[in-house]
């Protein structure tokens, strides 16, 4: 969804947003709008896959249809009752990674893992 956002409001600035590759990871081209017919016909003669990188419902060149995050990603705050202080600076998936210290100590040790699926995290 966010992908499809992306390459409808790059289209308002006049350019088109093409994924390659119909996988989970992405291969982009990037193109002026002027050109996208003669790269889809390229495209089509190469038999390679070429899919138009815009939102379902929306007119080339109107601006994306807003989303509000925090209907898509929840925010909250939750304090962990032990010795050690955390601080997280990554998340993949429902997992959260990062640097844990204990309480009394000002080194931060790598190597913490956090279990976003529990209620408080584990």
């Amino acid at each position: 969804m966010g992908v499809a956002a992306l390459g409808q409001e790059l289209s308002t600035f006049g350019w088109a947003l093409y994924d390659l590759d119909e996988e989970d990871e992405y291969l982009f081209v990037l193109i002026p709008a002027e050109e996208r017919s003669g790269w889809e016909r390229y495209c089509k003669k190469q038999g390679q896959y070429c899919h138009l990188m815009k939102q379902q419902g929306r007119k080339w060149g109107d601006h994306a249809k807003e989303q509000d995050p925090g209907k898509l990603m929840p925010c909250e705050e939750y304090i962990l009752q032990d010795e050690y202080d955390y601080f997280f600076n990554s998340l993949a998936g429902d997992f959260a990674a990062g640097e844990w210290k204990s309480s009394h100590s000002e080194e931060w040790k790598y190597g913490c893992v956090a279990d976003l699926r529990c209620r408080p995290p584990k």
